[in-house]
């Protein structure tokens, strides 16, 4: 077991700058992963944090003028809640 022991304690000792290099590839990959990973579950919470943060509307209502289109508030149509004060 000693024999073993100092091989590989030689083994080290001759190859040191190659195992530091390794140990730093290592290192840079596994930081590259987890900011892969930290920015992908920013990404993924960023759309609905924005509609939070605009107050984004939950249906629009596109009018061409044409005939037989009336607009009216929403307060206005059977089963929706009315729109708010700053909304008109």
């Amino acid at each position: 077991m000693r024999a073993v022991l100092r091989v590989a304690g030689l083994g080290l000792r001759a190859r040191w700058r190659d195992w530091l290099v390794l140990t730093v590839l290592i290192g840079l990959a596994g930081g590259a992963v987890l900011a892969a990973s930290a920015g992908a579950r920013r990404t993924a919470s960023a759309y609905p944090r924005f509609l939070r943060y605009s107050h984004a509307s939950d249906l629009l209502v596109a009018t061409s003028g044409g005939v037989g289109v009336t607009t009216r508030p929403s307060g206005a149509c059977p089963g929706w809640p009315p729109a708010p004060r700053w909304w008109c």
